[in-house]
């Protein structure tokens, strides 16, 4: 299932990132972002507050969509539950 940040259910557009992680823990969500900047941050807080997440996938620069989409199917397929547990992983793979 994918849902979009501001798609009723889930939080607005607008939420600030620390509690769409947690919307994501509560839901058990994997998030991909764009968020480059400043998800590490917010990672790192999440985790020290004794929080957990299903997993981060961030964008490359310039990613192409396709590539991108290639990459979330072999994860979703191949992946292992934990495998992305409190970790950040670019996304495309290569």
């Amino acid at each position: 299932m994918v849902w979009m940040i501001g798609e009723p259910g889930v939080p607005s557009t607008g939420t600030l990132d620390p509690e769409i992680l947690l919307w994501c823990e509560s839901n058990n969500f994997i998030l991909v972002t764009n968020n480059r900047s400043s998800m590490p941050v917010h990672l790192a807080e999440h985790l020290a507050q004794g929080h957990h997440i299903s997993g981060i996938f961030v964008l490359r620069p310039r990613a192409e969509i396709g590539q991108v989409l290639d990459d979330l199917i072999l994860i979703a397929l191949a992946g292992n539950e934990s495998e992305y547990q409190d970790r950040i992983v670019h996304i495309p793979l290569s």
